[in-house]
């Protein structure tokens, strides 16, 4: 199961289980992430896989989104988005983001950034995150992948 069709099986199933979207709303952390294993093992295969906390973080902030298909903001325009009042500078947020070096740190900040921008009605490209998150776990790519984020962050405030 590639990213796109992922985030679609995620956003079908919660459209139609009330029950599966309570149960990923609550699977964001540590303790709670296996009320997502049955929903992500289909596009895993291995619930061993080192992509397991990707997945489940995408699915929980899926289900808590307000919307009810895949967005069209990137991670830097989203954070830009929700920090608008803090226009004159590099929100601190994405400054956090940036500073981040390995996948679990990724993860881990992910779990906090992510409510906040659903919150704030950012409508998040949850496939193009997911690409992103995947890639970042490879050395050779992160740097980037904090730098697309970065320029979509940048892009969006010149636009403003």
């Amino acid at each position: 199961m590639d990213n796109r069709e992922f985030v679609d099986y995620i956003f079908k199933l919660i459209s139609r289980d009330k029950g599966i979207r309570a149960a990923l709303r609550r699977a964001d952390t540590d303790n709670l992430e296996w009320k997502a294993w049955s929903v992500i093992y289909p596009a895993l295969g291995n619930l061993n896989s080192q992509m397991r906390p990707a997945y489940s973080l995408i699915a929980s902030s899926i289900a808590k989104s307000k919307f009810d298909k895949d967005g069209d903001m990137r991670l830097g325009e989203s954070i830009r988005f929700a920090d608008k009042d803090e226009a004159e500078k590099v929100s601190t947020r994405m400054e956090r983001l940036l500073a981040v070096t390995d996948f679990e740190e990724l993860i881990m900040v992910m779990k906090r950034i992510l409510p906040y921008l659903i919150n704030r009605g950012a409508n998040v490209c949850f496939e193009l995150l997911l690409r992103d998150i995947k890639m970042f776990s490879n050395d050779e790519y992160r740097q980037n992948v904090r730098a697309r984020w970065m320029n979509d962050y940048l892009r969006k405030q010149e636009v403003e």
